[in-house]
């Protein structure tokens, strides 16, 4: 008779919203047939895939029914900071559970060389953004994952190696999800279709701003109206239509309403970058797409984020890449707004951000399940 070898026991606890795209990312059908998995949901508008698990729980009352008595708890833990997450954090932290992070590709942001406490006074009493309430929670969650490290981070390239290595007990340096997306596609991409392709970021309405508490000062429709005009400029310079890739969490509905002469086409970011001729945006984690595709860039900033930590990290990228970067307030048209691109700094960026050249390429599932085995 053949012996039937027990999964080990894994659990995804989340409150995110997931799609098909998350599913993939987190390879939720690799995970479920190496371990007996369990996906606690926080939300009831999870993506429900064929022979997962799926467990929705209300509140806190409920989460500790669902893992009363529960003995060596592993869990991917994918949870927004809120109060009750953060008891959710302290009561697995009191269990001793072991939590994992899958870090599906390190995005570079602007770094503030300053001190915690004068961070801290500076936000209260001078730019006065965030309540005392925001900001203490806030801080508490930076102490708390100190002190609970995670017992795996699944990361790739360089710099999330750097950032990581010392935030875990374990660390695997990977690739990201990205280059395996890319590495299975760029044979297959179809280059004759030439066309401006705008990455949105979904500033005029984005669930994720919504549930990180993100508030930016600017006025919508000055925006809508300052992105209408350059797009108009840059079809006329070179004789290319504009295609709009929306964030994937962006109100697609308010999107199509303010920009009804240009094609919007959610879901299809990867390959719209692959067939384009240049890409704009703002600041977007599928930079990735267009380094890897080697695409011209211009990023794009106007002056009521240009301080702010929006507008850095816009900056912060343009200094990464080697590429142009246009105020939509005050930028002139010159006789090339796009440039070539500089391939030792996207080189550079994918080795950084994307995937270690040391790295050895692996099926993205198998590596992700393989580390976790390994815990």
């Amino acid at each position: 008779m053949k012996m039937v070898t027990k999964k080990k026991k894994l659990f995804i606890v989340t409150d995110q919203v997931f799609d098909q795209r998350q599913s993939e990312r987190y390879q939720l059908k690799a995970l479920n047939k190496k371990f007996d998995l369990k996906i606690v949901v926080f939300k009831n508008n999870f993506l429900k895939i064929k022979n997962c698990k799926f467990y929705f729980i209300d509140n806190l009352n409920s989460f500790f029914k669902f893992f009363k008595n529960k003995k060596k708890i592993i869990y991917i833990e994918i949870l927004s900071n809120n109060l009750t997450n953060l008891l959710i954090k302290l009561i697995f932290f009191i269990n001793g559970a072991k939590k994992i992070l899958i870090v599906m590709g390190h995005y570079p942001t602007f770094k503030k060389d300053e001190n915690i406490l004068i961070s801290f006074f500076k936000k209260i009493f001078i730019y006065r953004k965030d309540s005392l309430f925001t900001i203490l929670k806030h801080r508490i969650f930076m102490i708390l994952d100190k002190i609970y490290k995670p017992s795996l981070i699944i990361s790739g390239g360089e710099e999330a190696k750097k950032i990581y290595t010392n935030r875990t007990k374990k660390h695997f340096n990977f690739t990201s999800h990205d280059f395996h997306l890319f590495d299975k596609n760029n044979k297959n991409n179809n280059k004759k279709n030439k066309y401006i392709l705008f990455l949105d970021s979904g500033l005029l309405g984005n669930s994720d701003f919504t549930l990180f508490s993100v508030n930016l000062p600017f006025d919508k429709t000055e925006y809508v109206q300052k992105l209408k005009n350059f797009f108009s400029i840059l079809e006329k310079k070179y004789n290319l239509k504009t295609i709009i890739s929306p964030h994937p969490k962006t109100n697609l509905r308010e999107l199509k309403k303010n920009f009804k002469k240009f094609k919007v086409i959610p879901g299809k970011t990867e390959k719209l970058i692959a067939n384009s001729q240049f890409v704009v945006m703002h600041k977007s984690t599928a930079v990735s797409y267009v380094v890897l595709y080697q695409k011209p860039l211009i990023l794009i900033t106007f002056d009521q984020i240009k301080d702010i930590w929006y507008g850095k990290d816009i900056t912060n990228l343009k200094k990464l890449l080697g590429v142009k970067e246009l105020n939509l307030d005050r930028f002139k048209v010159e006789k090339n707004l796009c440039f070539p691109i500089n391939k030792i700094k996207y080189k550079k960026y994918i080795h950084n951000f994307i995937k270690s050249e040391n790295v050895l390429y692996e099926k993205y599932s198998n590596g992700i399940c393989k580390a976790i085995s390994n815990l």
